[in-house]
């Protein structure tokens, strides 16, 4: 078993910013980040994957801050704790004086009748995933993107630029809801313009 004096577990940018913080901060503590993917996307580029990048590879958060920081990286998924040790899928277990979760978001399903079939699909962070969701986008003509907030906006930009029909379903009055209303207004303009449909 390896002693840390602080373990991050998720290998996102929260994660990624928090390790460098806390190595800066104390330059003399053992740090480790421990990430399922041994490649890991940067989460708010995914729409871009989708279209605008050439390569699902040109998404990934390079590993060299974490290396110039003397921050080791373990890639293998938490499956369990007691105490202040972490069981790795690995075989592994990790010691931590101070640990961090930093797992980020997962998309959520919302529970509508048909969701589970092959058409239906989430955005998620796997590369392999990805591959999967841009090899039925491009066999696809009309798609529709449930949710208009920015990554359900991001990815129908995208896609227009593919010339798909879409559609974005949002429940709230206006695209971007967390935004005020003028800001959501104006992008779905934008996005009428472009031929985009909004309901």
């Amino acid at each position: 078993m390896k002693n840390y004096d602080v373990v991050i577990v998720g290998g996102g940018p929260a994660g990624v910013t928090c390790a460098i913080s806390a190595k800066n901060t104390y330059p003399d503590k053992k740090v480790v980040l421990i990430r399922k993917e041994s490649k890991p996307l940067i989460p708010c580029g995914i729409p871009y994957t989708l279209n605008t990048l050439n390569n699902i590879d040109d998404d990934i958060l390079p590993d060299n801050p974490l290396i110039v920081n003397n921050i080791e990286i373990i890639n293998a998924e938490v499956t369990g704790y007691v105490n202040k040790n972490l069981l790795l899928s690995n075989g592994n277990e990790v010691h931590y004086e101070k640990l961090v979760i930093a797992t980020g978001s997962v998309a959520v399903m919302p529970p509508i009748q048909g969701a589970e079939k092959s058409g239906v699909l989430l955005v998620e962070k796997r590369r392999d995933y990805l591959e999967n969701l841009k090899s039925k986008i491009a066999a696809s003509e009309k798609i529709i993107i449930l949710g208009g907030g920015y990554i359900g906006v991001e990815v129908a930009d995208e896609l227009l630029d593919l010339q798909k029909d879409i559609t974005i379903v949002e429940m709230k009055d206006t695209l971007i809801p967390t935004m005020d209303d003028e800001f959501g207004k104006n992008v779905e303009t934008i996005l009428l313009e472009r031929g985009c449909k909004v309901i």
